[in-house]
C-alpha cells in the first residue's frame, strides 16, 4: 500500500510539473529563469516560447547564455542596474523598456522576482515581461487627441465655452471667447453666469438651459449678451449637454452676429428709403391727375353750395343737393386718405388681408390720376385666398405697376387690365417655377397695351436705378421696389413683354391658412350721450364749431377752445368737470400730444382722444401706449365721431 501511495504521489508530482511546464510554455507573457552569478550577471536557465520570440532566439540556444548577450547593448545596461537593486534589496523590481533595435521594437513591462536560498542570498531571478506597446500607443493617441482637442478648442474661430450645469460655473473658454466678450480667460474660469453678468436677461439664459436639458442640444439660439466692458453683443448659441467627471456640463459655440444684424438693419433701412423715394416719385407722376380730380370735386361742391342758396326755400331739392355735397366730400376724403396711406413713412405691419381690398383702393387713386385716354378694367375673383401681408405695400405694388403702364401707353392711349384671382400651383408648375411651392395663391395680374420691352431690357428691369425713361421722368426704382416687396411676402413675380404687344406682370402671393380678419359692422343708430361734458380743442374755428354742433346733437355738453394753452388752463381749473378731452394733433404752440401728456400728468385717469388728418407715424396703438384712449382720423363723419366718443367715455380708467 505504501509503495502504491509513493508511486501515486510521484505520478501526481509529475503531472503537476507537466501542467506547470505547459502553462510556462503557453503564457502570453514572456518568462525567463536566470541564475545570479558574479558581476552580478544573469545566466539564463530557461525561457518560454513568448520570450524566445521576443528575443528572436531558440529556447535551447538561450540556455546558459548571459542575458546581456540576448538583448541590445542599451537595454543590457538598464537591465544590469535593475538586477543589482533586485539582488541587493531582495525585493521585486518593475521597469519598462522600449527597445530601438530593429529586431526588437516593442515596449515591455518587466517584473524581476528574486529567489533566495536558505541563507537568504539571492541565487536566481524570475523575470516576467508583458508587451504594453498597444497600451502605450493608445495612451499616446489619447494625449495627442486631447492636445488636438485643446488646440482646436483654444484656437477655434468661434467663441467656445464649457459650463457646469449645476451652478453655471465656467470651466473653460477659448481665445475667441476672450475677444468677443472683451476679457481674459482668468477673469472667467471659476465664475458663474450670475457673477460674470454676461446675460442682461437671466430668463433668456434659463430658456437656453431648459432647451438643452429637454433635448440635450440646441442650435442657433438667439440671445443678447453683454461683454465685460459693458458692450452689447447679438449672438447665436449652439450647445450640447455632455458629462465630464460624472457631472453634467454644457459645451457651447457662440457666434457673434452683431455686425451681421447691423448690416441687415442697414439693408432694411436702405430698402425702406428706396421704397419711400419711389413713392414720392410715383406721387409726382400722379400729381397732375390728383389735382385735376380734386378740382372736379371742389367744383361740384361749389356748384351745389350755390344751388342751395338759390333753392333755399325748396327743402326737398336742398336735401338732394346736401346729399351730393356729402358724396363729393367723401370722395375727397377717400382720395386724401389714399394719398396719405401711400406716402406715409411707416414700418411694414403684417396682417391677414384680402388682396382685392388693397388693389381696389389703388385703382381708385389711379383712376383719379391717369388721363381719360387710358381705360382701367378690373376683375376680382371672390375665391381669391387671404394672404399675410402689408396692405400699404400691396397698394404700392399696384401704384408702381399702374404708373409704369401709364407711361408705356401715354403716347397712343390704351387699356390697363387688373385681375385678382385664385391659382392652384401643382408639382409640375412648381418644378418649372423654382420660386413657387405647391399650394393655393392669390394671383395679381397687371396687363397693359403699351409699347412693351425687348429681351435685353426685360433682363434688367429689377435692377435698382435702371430705367428706360428720359432724365427727370423716373429713377428706376419702381420695379426694384415691387420685386423687394413680393420677395418679402414670400411671393413670386414674373414679367412677360414683347415690343409692340404690351407687358404682363404676374404676382403670386401664398395663401395664409389662419383665420380671416372680420371687420365688425357699424350699428345703424348713432350712440348718444347723456349730458357728459366734453372739452374740444382744435385751432380751426370752423372745426370747433362743427364738432360742437354735432356733439350737442348727440346729447353731450361741449366746451370748445382754439388755443391749447387756454384749454389746459380750463382743465387744470377743474379736472373732474370733463368726461372726455377731444384734441387735434397738429396745433401751433402746443401739439395735441403735448397737451395730452400735460393733462395726464395732472390727472392720470383723464380720458383723452386724439384727432388727426395726417398722423405721420402715429397710430391708435402708439397713442394708446402713451396713455391716450384712441386716435380718430379726420374728416370725422357723425357715425365715426359718435362711436369714438361713446367708446372712449365707456372705457374704464
Amino acid at each position: 500500500m505504501l509503495a502504491s501511495s509513493g508511486q501515486g504521489n510521484a505520478a501526481g508530482r509529475a503531472d503537476s510539473l507537466e501542467q506547470l511546464q505547459s502553462v510556462f510554455e503557453h503564457l502570453a507573457d514572456g518568462v525567463f529563469l536566470a541564475q545570479v552569478t558574479a558581476g552580478p550577471e544573469l545566466v539564463v536557465e530557461a525561457i518560454n516560447r513568448q520570450m524566445a520570440a521576443w528575443l528572436r532566439v531558440s529556447q535551447a540556444a538561450a540556455q546558459g547564455r548571459r542575458l546581456s548577450e540576448l538583448v541590445p547593448a542599451a537595454d543590457a545596461v538598464r537591465i544590469a542596474e535593475i538586477c543589482q537593486r533586485c539582488i541587493e534589496t531582495g525585493a521585486t523590481q518593475r521597469y519598462e523598456e522600449t527597445s530601438q533595435a530593429p529586431q526588437f521594437d516593442t515596449t515591455l513591462q518587466t517584473t524581476l522576482i528574486p529567489i533566495s536560498d536558505e541563507a537568504g542570498k539571492v541565487r536566481r531571478v524570475v523575470g516576467v515581461a508583458r508587451d504594453i506597446s498597444e497600451q502605450k500607443r493608445a495612451a499616446r493617441q489619447l494625449v495627442e487627441s486631447q492636445d488636438m482637442f485643446a488646440s482646436a478648442f483654444r484656437h477655434g474661430p468661434y467663441a467656445l465655452l464649457i459650463v457646469r450645469v449645476a451652478d453655471g460655473q465656467y470651466v473653460d473658454v477659448n481665445a475667441a471667447f476672450e475677444q468677443v466678450f472683451e476679457c481674459e480667460r482668468e477673469q472667467v474660469i471659476g465664475g458663474s453666469s450670475a457673477e460674470l453678468q454676461l446675460w442682461p436677461d437671466r430668463r433668456e439664459r434659463q430658456r437656453l438651459v431648459d432647451a438643452i436639458r429637454a433635448g440635450g442640444t440646441v442650435r442657433d439660439f438667439s440671445a443678447h449678451l453683454r461683454t465685460f466692458r459693458g458692450n452689447s453683443r447679438d449672438v447665436l448659441i449652439s450647445g450640447d449637454q455632455i458629462v465630464l467627471g460624472g457631472e453634467a456640463h454644457i459645451i457651447a459655440t457662440v457666434r457673434d452676429v452683431t455686425k451681421n444684424l447691423a448690416t441687415e438693419r442697414s439693408r432694411v433701412e436702405l430698402e425702406a428709403q428706396l421704397r419711400q423715394a419711389q413713392k414720392l416719385e410715383a406721387l409726382g407722376t400722379l400729381a397732375g391727375g390728383i389735382a385735376h380730380d380734386f378740382n372736379n370735386i371742389l367744383g361740384a361742391m361749389v356748384a351745389f353750395i350755390d344751388l342751395i342758396r338759390l333753392d333755399v326755400n325748396e327743402p326737398t331739392t336742398v336735401l338732394d343737393y346736401v346729399a351730393e355735397l356729402k358724396s363729393a366730400s367723401h370722395r375727397a376724403r377717400d382720395l386724401v386718405q389714399q394719398i396719405l396711406t401711400f406716402s406715409r413713412v411707416q414700418k411694414p405691419t403684417r396682417s391677414v388681408i384680402q388682396v382685392e381690398h388693397a388693389v381696389r383702393d389703388a385703382i381708385k387713386l389711379l383712376r383719379s390720376s391717369l388721363p381719360s385716354s387710358l381705360a382701367i378694367l378690373s376683375s376680382f375673383d371672390c375665391e381669391a385666398p387671404s394672404v399675410l401681408g402689408d396692405a400699404s405695400q400691396l397698394h404700392q405694388i399696384v401704384m408702381n405697376l399702374g404708373t409704369n403702364a401709364a407711361h408705356a401707353m401715354r403716347e397712343r392711349g390704351g387699356e390697363l387690365r387688373v385681375l385678382v384671382d385664385l391659382v392652384h400651383v401643382d408639382l409640375e408648375l412648381a418644378r418649372r417655377r423654382p420660386d413657387l411651392r405647391p399650394g393655393r395663391y392669390a394671383r395679381l395680374q397687371v396687363h397693359d397695351s403699351g409699347h412693351g420691352m425687348d429681351e435685353p431690357t426685360l433682363k434688367r428691369i429689377f435692377e435698382p436705378f435702371f430705367t428706360t425713361k428720359k432724365q427727370g421722368e423716373g429713377t428706376g426704382l419702381g420695379l426694384a421696389v415691387v420685386h423687394g416687396i413680393v420677395r418679402d411676402h414670400d411671393g413670386a413675380i414674373r414679367v412677360d413683354s414683347q415690343v409692340g404687344r404690351g407687358t404682363l406682370v404676374e404676382i403670386h402671393l401664398p395663401e395664409h391658412l389662419g383665420e380671416r380678419h372680420v371687420i365688425p359692422s357699424r350699428p345703424e343708430t348713432l350712440p348718444r350721450g347723456h349730458g357728459e361734458r366734453i372739452l374740444v380743442v382744435d385751432d380751426e374755428e370752423v372745426l370747433c364749431s362743427s364738432l360742437t354742433q354735432l356733439l350737442n346733437r348727440l346729447g353731450y355738453e361741449v366746451l370748445a377752445c382754439t388755443n391749447p394753452e387756454e384749454a389746459l388752463a380750463l382743465f387744470r381749473a377743474d379736472p373732474t368737470a370733463f368726461a372726455l378731452v377731444l384734441t387735434d394733433l397738429t396745433m401751433p404752440g402746443m401739439t395735441g400730444l403735448e397737451l395730452s401728456q400735460r393733462i395726464l400728468t395732472q390727472a392720470p385717469s383723464a380720458r383723452v382722444v386724439l384727432m388727426s388728418g395726417f398722423s405721420g407715424s402715429w397710430t391708435p396703438d402708439t397713442v394708446r401706449a402713451l396713455g391716450l384712449l384712441d386716435m380718430l382720423v379726420k374728416p370725422l363723419s357723425a357715425a365715426t365721431l359718435a362711436a369714438g366718443v361713446a367708446q372712449a367715455i365707456a372705457t374704464p380708467r
